[in-house]
């Protein structure tokens, strides 16, 4: 895996994904807060604890081999002003693979991440859900649309 800057959310996003991507879950462990909590895409549950998610991926995702290919004219970086724990959370649309060969499913997903005392990026929520198929193009077109007025806005007031 390529070196990254742990203390840059956009590296430790795209490093989780790699790692994620590579079924390599035991390599997520130094990117994950303590308290993790991973929501279940297709079911109502969640698993908590960096020892239970990892578990739990390794048992249930390793042979499949899931893939998620986050749709890059979607990410959004939240400033840390909107939360008052200093987390931020990169959020957007992105292609879901069950296994590495399955078809692909639009998904919407939030995933938050703390610092740790160091300023190193952690992931402490992981949540998505699957989109209506026939809601899945409006919304990312959408979703475009807000995120590039945002990214204009935020340079207009930086100018």
């Amino acid at each position: 895996m390529a070196a990254f800057d742990p203390k840059d959310i956009m590296e430790t996003f795209e490093q989780a994904i790699e790692l994620f991507n590579a079924s390599d879950f035991e390599g997520l462990r130094p990117l994950f807060h303590p308290a993790i909590v991973w929501k279940l895409l297709h079911h109502a549950g969640s698993y908590g604890g960096v020892d239970v998610v990892i578990n739990f991926l390794n048992a249930n995702k390793k042979k499949l081999q899931p893939q998620f290919d986050p749709n890059p004219n979607t990410i959004n970086v939240s400033p840390s002003q909107l939360t008052r724990d200093g987390s931020r959370r990169i959020s957007g649309t992105a292609q879901w693979r069950t296994s590495k060969d399955s078809a692909p499913e639009d998904i919407d997903y939030i995933f938050t991440f703390l610092p740790d005392t160091a300023g190193r990026w952690l992931l402490a929520d992981v949540f998505g859900h699957v989109i209506e198929p026939r809601l899945a193009l409006p919304l990312v077109e959408a979703r475009t649309r807000v995120i590039e007025e945002t990214r204009k806005v935020r340079q207009e007031t930086s100018d």
